[in-house]
């Protein structure tokens, strides 16, 4: 898929987890071992589309907003979706069950969007997405939490890139978070420089054209033209 990306790996896994190897084709028995806890994904949703020409959340793709697309592909990974949205932003509907927050600092972008979702909940870890990700693969998001990995943060790498919007982030990240925004410049690599992650690439990934669907970004017109097709072939 060519469509945009967002974006070193040991493998250190706690005894008990059963998955430290790549993700399999169906991981429906992974969701039934995340319910030791509540799992909990976000949605970045704040993002203004200034290359795309418009709000991506109300972006349409295929006849549904990609914030509709993004959400109900997470919400069969995750037992609860939080969506964290600009500072007086509208959102296409979503569903009741769908917990939406703003952003505490108005205009300090994703990293601000994620430092408002974390600071809402009690939950200690989520994944985290961006909403112009159309073609999410829930299997990979419910193995990135069945990993259960203790660090601060678990990014996959594609083609020597961090695919920080299709990561988990523990809440143990909110002071790094926290010091970030009161900089005011605030980055998610800056971010994954301030905290322990553990990178995820090559052969613990197994199918990295299936990881490079499921990252892939709606940037572009270009990109959406693309994602279009992608969906009328599907």
């Amino acid at each position: 898929v060519s469509l945009s990306n967002h974006g070193r790996a040991g493998c250190r896994v706690r005894e008990r987890s059963p998955v430290c190897s790549a993700p399999p084709p169906n991981a429906a028995d992974l969701k039934a071992y995340n319910r030791r806890e509540m799992t909990l994904g976000i949605v970045l949703a704040g993002g203004r589309g200034t290359r795309l020409g418009q709000d991506k959340a109300s972006f349409i793709l295929g006849g549904r907003s990609m914030l509709d697309r993004v959400v109900d592909a997470l919400g069969r990974a995750v037992d609860q979706v939080i969506v964290a949205k600009a500072h007086g932003q509208e959102l296409p509907r979503v569903p009741v069950d769908v917990r939406v927050v703003e952003d505490v600092r108005p205009g300090l972008g994703p990293v601000g969007g994620l430092h408002a979702a974390l600071s809402s909940t009690d939950g200690d870890r989520a994944v985290v997405v961006g909403c112009d990700m159309p073609f999410l693969d829930p299997s990979l998001l419910t193995w990135l939490l069945a990993l259960d990995d203790p660090r601060d943060a678990v990014a996959p790498m594609l083609d020597g890139r961090t695919q920080t919007l299709h990561a988990v982030y523990r809440r143990a990240c909110l002071p790094a978070l926290k010091t970030l925004l009161e900089l005011g410049r605030p980055s998610f690599r800056d971010l994954l420089r301030m905290v322990d992650v553990r990178y995820l690439e090559g052969g613990e990934l197994g199918d990295l054209e299936r990881w490079r669907r499921s990252c892939a970004g709606v940037n572009t017109p270009e990109d959406a033209a693309r994602a279009e097709r992608l969906l009328i072939g599907s």
